[in-house]
């Protein structure tokens, strides 16, 4: 076999279904199966069992019985792979039906310095329907074709690849570590780290449907300062490498790690990202807030300083 799907649920009972049936229509012969539900409280894995007990299909399973999280899920799944090249679709997205041999064949022919295959998506609604847009519209992109080959620089502005999309050289990924299980998400900083020093290719046209729902418009407060510091972190690991990405990433992580560590995001999950950003750019604003994160003063204590110091 030379292609492993996992298939990602969590709460998707009344979509899992499609999305399974999406890999066994797979037009790449001799394709591994592993299924994974962090905890789900639907019913989702009970839905995965009963459609491979169905259609007799094998697969590998990764049922949680408590909430892992979607990084260590991954790493769980990244090691039950025992193929050349494997991809994460979440249970609520789907594949074109020669999305798979397309990948391949593009991995194959671009030498083993490429180490991800990666496409536009459909965008689907809640109902499936395909709404006529692409993933592409809400991006820079829009209009013009997507970067392929040594794309880190580009990565540091922000991530425009649909996950589902993302065709992955197995040992590249085991190489630079899996999926850090400090983020709470799993493709952004997979894609930095790969990019340092690796190719990514293009396929010519969607090969994956993703799915827009309501409540992915949303997402709470809360939800939103996580991801945003995730994003942040995650770009600061990658400070070093590039000149022109650092000064890229720099002025986007001085302000918001600032404003998340004034805001009340725990010091602890701030300081070695603030440390990060002061060793690269040691002024007195960035020095000070590594120093406060490093010695633990919760963020909303220099909030008041600060206000009483303006008077």
């Amino acid at each position: 076999m030379e292609v492993t799907v996992v298939v990602a649920a969590y709460n998707h009972a009344g979509l899992l279904r499609k999305a399974l049936d999406s890999v066994a229509a797979q037009t790449l012969e001799q394709v591994a199966l592993v299924v994974t539900d962090d905890a789900s409280r639907d019913g989702s894995a009970e839905v995965a069992t009963a459609w491979l007990a169905e259609t007799g299909r094998a697969a590998r399973t990764v049922f949680h019985e408590h909430n892992a999280g979607i990084c260590r899920t991954f790493n769980e799944a990244l090691a039950l792979v025992r193929t050349p090249f494997y991809t994460v679709m979440s249970a609520d997205d789907r594949m074109l039906p020669d999305r798979l041999a397309v990948q391949v064949e593009l991995l194959r022919s671009a030498g083993p310095d490429a180490v991800a295959a990666y496409s536009d998506a459909w965008l689907i609604d809640e109902h499936g329907r395909r709404t006529g847009g692409r993933f592409s519209d809400s991006y820079r992109f829009a209009g013009r074709a997507m970067p392929e080959g040594p794309i880190f620089g580009e990565l540091c502005h922000g991530n425009w690849i649909p996950a589902p999309s993302v065709l992955l050289r197995t040992s590249a990924v085991r190489d630079v570590g899996g999926y850090d299980e400090s983020l709470s998400f799993e493709d952004y900083d997979l894609w930095l780290r790969l990019s340092r020093r690796h190719h990514f290719v293009l396929a010519p046209e969607p090969l994956v449907e993703y799915r827009v729902s309501a409540g992915q418009a949303t997402a709470g407060l809360s939800a939103s300062m996580t991801m945003g510091v995730d994003l942040t972190r995650a770009r600061v690991k990658n400070l070093g490498i590039d000149r022109d990405a650092d000064r890229v990433i720099l002025d986007e992580a001085e302000g918001k790690l600032r404003h998340a560590y004034l805001s009340g995001v725990a010091a602890a999950t701030l300081a070695p990202a603030l440390r990060t950003v002061a060793r690269h750019r040691p002024t007195p604003a960035t020095l000070a807030l590594a120093t406060a994160s490093s010695l633990r003063v919760p963020g909303h204590l220099l909030g008041r300083r600060r206000t009483r110091g303006a008077r």
